[in-house]
């Protein structure tokens, strides 16, 4: 027998009868499509569905003179050109450019913004070069209009005291006027420099990450550089704006509005990735990209522009440009979106619960962003018959906030659901300290002293394994013998048994969130749609084998197995299963605990409650029933109207989680962003018990939560 059973035994597990299993595989599936599973991906829009806003700015895409805004035109009528650009739109652009070089004024500057981007989109494919020099025209005009938004500007006295500005430049430490923010062109001016950049985005060449256009006379080659931390232009594989890609599967699409273009980047399959075996494959890096262009109007048109910058948006939300602080434009939900569609997880849950030999490579503790010294790992647990996906809804949401992102990070750990839960607990347990050695090596990192674990379901007893110390009730729940009386013809068998039953509160984890946990069992578990889904899994031969052994060397351990086998999960979320029992008497160890429970707000049906065998009594999400689930001595305590697979996934419950992560990071990250010293959180480690009340029904979400003293 090999040291760890739950990490090696995962071969030559044998249904015990195929028409069974696929019976009751069809029930749990059509039971999971009834409660309103979704496919997580993205989908390449075309051209004209990627860039919806030119029509929502131009209105309708042409350049002739009746498609022209109607500031526009009166611009145009001011300057005697409305009867010349009928003519020639380009003599037009060419005489406004002249006259903003002797005057500046916003309504010119917008004016050849938006003809530049007309005549972009009438030429289309047909003259690509051309094309692209009106798109970097039309976004550089929008640029200036928007840095320098009066006609103060143009002058060639002075902006301030001891300032002198050359004619046609922007302004230092330019602030916006109040009538800046009343002017709709404000807005669209904005656009017009998001979406010109976007197109010209899409031609860059991915070999050379350059792009050939042509102002005027002049050939102008466009570069890619990157200022991503994460992301060096030489390991850069592709760049994908998010406008070009159509969210399938998350209901909230957060995005932050500003300047520049939110893309999808990919990093070429180097070998010195670091870390690479905590990733979902190749890590997807959010960016925004960024075209800054010269001071002086003047040299819009020259042959030396300044490259299109990739800046992490994650980190540095906004840029300094002239004095000004510009937000960048991000999308946090099309990365999220992408990394999950390429993860390979969907679909795994059931197949990890029927067979989990299939999972055996997938199965650990991932990062869903590369490794940030500082910041607080958020360490999410699914539940039975689930994977990571599930965690999609709260982590679109904690990703979009950011001050989330500068104090958290989120890692998420996947396992086979039908193995007993306390063989996931004790590889969780070694996992953290594994990947934290491997992550900081010399122990620098004190934010990894202060993981938060957020479990759902039996994630949540899981995590509980970890916040608590076993003492020797889980071995008397299961063996009336002494341990120490056991005769071990194997000191690896020993040393997993012992691993399994016989543990301390984890060091790294300092506060437990647990999100429909059935800390009291479960009535699905003894319920006849309980006992049928129990039948499905033939747990892995290693732990059959231990658990024989055990027997052989205990033999009143017989009496407490299910039908003479180890329980597997759904056997072991029985009310009357004796290692809860033992669980529910442990208590939190300089640790914070949280429960967010589910109360379905419907009435369950007559057939829903025969397959369950529940009675009129029974409240709860459905499957775990209140008082189970908040059956644990907490320090808050949430009830949100839903069933029991979206609890964790219901808005209340994302904004709950939200204050306890904002909560632990006042409690353990001083003002200045330094960890507080190791003493003064051991001091403060336990706060007076409160309880959240939340009612059920129309004014549940009228008010923030009422504390009331236990």
């Amino acid at each position: 027998m090999t040291r760890n059973a739950f990490k090696t035994g995962f071969q030559n597990g044998k249904t015990k009868n195929p028409f069974r299993s696929r019976f009751a595989f069809s029930t749990l599936f059509c039971l999971a499509l009834s409660l309103g599973c979704s496919s997580i991906g993205v989908k390449k829009l075309s051209l004209d569905k990627a860039y919806p806003t030119h029509r929502e700015v131009l209105g309708v895409i042409g350049s002739s003179y009746v498609h022209l805004s109607e500031r526009t035109k009166q611009t145009l009528r001011e300057s005697d050109l409305a009867k010349v650009y009928t003519k020639s739109p380009m003599e037009v652009a060419r005489t406004l450019h002249e006259e903003v070089l002797l005057e500046s004024t916003d309504n010119r500057l917008f004016a050849l913004a938006e003809i530049h981007s007309r005549l972009a989109l009438s030429m289309g494919k047909l003259r690509k070069p051309e094309a692209m020099g009106h798109h970097y025209l039309g976004a550089g005009y929008a640029f200036h209009f928007l840095m320098a938004h009066d006609a103060s500007v143009a002058g060639n006295g002075e902006w301030g005291p001891h300032q002198p500005v050359e004619k046609g430049s922007i302004p230092p430490d330019r602030k916006l006027q109040p009538q800046d923010i009343y002017d709709p062109r404000f807005i669209q001016g904005c656009q017009l420099y998001n979406r010109n950049l976007s197109h010209l985005l899409r031609e860059v060449d991915p070999k050379t990450w350059t792009l050939k256009m042509r102002t005027g006379e002049d050939d102008i080659t466009l570069s890619l550089n990157s200022k991503h931390p994460r992301v060096p232009i030489s390991h850069l594989a592709r760049l994908t704006p998010c406008d070009e890609l159509k969210v399938e599967g998350i209901e909230t699409h957060h995005r932050s509005y500003g300047l520049g273009v939110p893309v999808v980047l990919e990093t070429s399959d180097k070998p010195d990735v670091p870390f690479s075996n905590l990733h979902l494959g190749q890590p997807l890096h959010a960016g925004t990209a960024f075209l800054r262009f010269p001071d002086r109007i003047a040299d819009l048109r020259m042959g030396h522009p300044s490259p299109i910058e990739l800046n992490d948006p994650m980190s540095k939300p906004k840029i300094k440009i002239s004095g000004r602080t510009i937000p960048l434009e991000t999308d946090t939900t099309t990365v999220l979106a992408s990394t999950l569609a390429r993860s390979g997880l969907e679909g795994l849950d059931y197949v990890g619960f029927l067979n989990a030999s299939r999972i055996q490579d997938r199965y650990g503790l991932y990062l869903l962003e590369p490794y940030q010294k500082g910041k607080i790992p958020v360490i999410l647990v699914h539940g039975l018959l689930s994977s990571p996906i599930t965690w999609t809804t709260l982590v679109n949401d904690l990703m979009a906030d950011p001050d989330f992102r500068k104090k958290y990070q989120i890692w998420a750990y996947f396992y086979p659901t039908a193995l007993p839960f306390v063989m996931p607990a004790a590889d969780l347990r070694d996992k953290l300290l594994v990947t934290r050695h491997q992550l900081d090596p010399d122990m620098e990192d004190d934010a990894l002293e202060n993981m938060v674990l957020v479990g759902h379901s039996m994630g949540g007893l899981i995590g509980r394994m970890l916040t608590v110390d076993s003492g020797n009730a889980f071995w008397e729940a299961l063996s009336s013998k002494p341990f120490a009386e056991l005769n071990f013809q194997d000191e690896a068998n020993r040393r997993e048994v012992q691993r399994l039953f016989f543990f301390e509160k984890h060091p790294l984890v300092k506060r437990a969130i647990f999100c429909a946990t059935p800390f009291g069992g479960s009535t699905l578990s003894p319920s006849p749609l309980g006992r049928l889904a129990a039948s499905v899994p033939m747990l892995p031969h290693q732990v059959r084998d231990l658990g024989a052994m055990i027997a052989n060397l205990d033999p009143g351990l017989h009496k407490r197995m299910v039908n003479g086998h180890v329980p597997n999960s759904v056997e072991l979320l029985n009310p009357k299963s004796p290692l809860l029992a033992a669980l529910a008497q442990t208590k939190p160890i300089n640790v914070h605990w949280h429960a967010i429970a589910g109360k379905e707000p419907g009435q369950f049906g007559p057939i829903y409650r025969a397959l369950l065998e529940l009675n009129k009594k029974d409240t709860g999400d459905g499957v775990v029933s209140l008082e189970s689930a908040t059956l644990v001595d907490s320090e808050s305590r949430v009830i949100v109207p839903v069933g029991h697979t979206g609890v964790h996934q219901h808005p209340l419950a994302v904004r709950e989680i939200r204050r306890i992560l904002k909560e632990h990071a006042i409690e353990t990250v001083l003002p200045k962003g330094e960890v507080a010293p190791k003493d003064s959180r051991q001091r403060n480690s336990r706060k007076p018990h409160t309880t959240v009340e939340r009612a059920t029904g129309p004014t549940l979400a009228e008010s923030a939560p009422t504390r009331i003293p236990r």
